[in-house]
């Protein structure tokens, strides 16, 4: 592929999409402020690519973000009520953030180790890299076991020592042994 097809950007009016806000912390109407379309298919015209590039606005907070959605031709299900081929859209914005995952307001009061990780971790939460948030979450207790002291031969007794200290408290429904 050397270029797209086909290219067009425009400047929408009153044209809405909701999406995550990264400010309101949640899924909010975005205006569409501008755009770019376009189509890009392999040279034996068998391949193709569709992309929306967009600025938008939340009509929330009023914050600009930028969305990218893109379609390709070989990432396709088939909808099993009608038995038509789709192809599903991959939206990515950035700056990325998953809604109802608001930063820590005191974080930098951790200490800067726990911190280090937290933001981290968050990061990785916020770009979908799922087992590295898993690693991140487990460096977060092993660090924090470390701070106050916590020892035990796996992870289970770290945790049990952060709720035999009052360190963490045991959510509503858990049952320790």
């Amino acid at each position: 592929m050397s270029g797209p097809l086909s290219q067009k950007t425009h400047n929408p009016q009153n044209k809405y999409i909701f999406l995550s806000c990264a400010e309101c912390d949640r899924a909010t109407r975005h205006e569409i402020l501008a755009e770019t379309k376009s189509h890009w298919q392999d040279d034996n015209g068998a391949v193709d690519l569709w992309t929306e590039h967009q600025i938008v606005q939340c009509q929330g907070c009023m914050s600009i973000s930028f969305c990218e959605a893109s379609q390709f031709s070989e990432n396709w299900d088939v909808d099993p009520d009608t038995g038509e081929t789709i192809i599903p859209k991959k939206i990515t914005l950035y700056p990325e953030r998953i809604s109802g995952r608001n930063e820590m307001s005191d974080s930098y009061l951790l200490p800067d180790l726990v911190n280090k990780i937290y933001e981290e971790t968050r990061k990785s939460l916020n770009s979908n890299l799922n087992v590295m948030a898993g690693f991140g979450i487990r460096a977060i207790v092993e660090a924090v076991c470390n701070d106050k002291k916590i020892t035990g031969n796996n992870l289970q007794a770290k945790i049990d020592g952060l709720i035999k200290y009052g360190h963490i408290t045991v959510s509503a429904g858990l049952k320790m042994p």
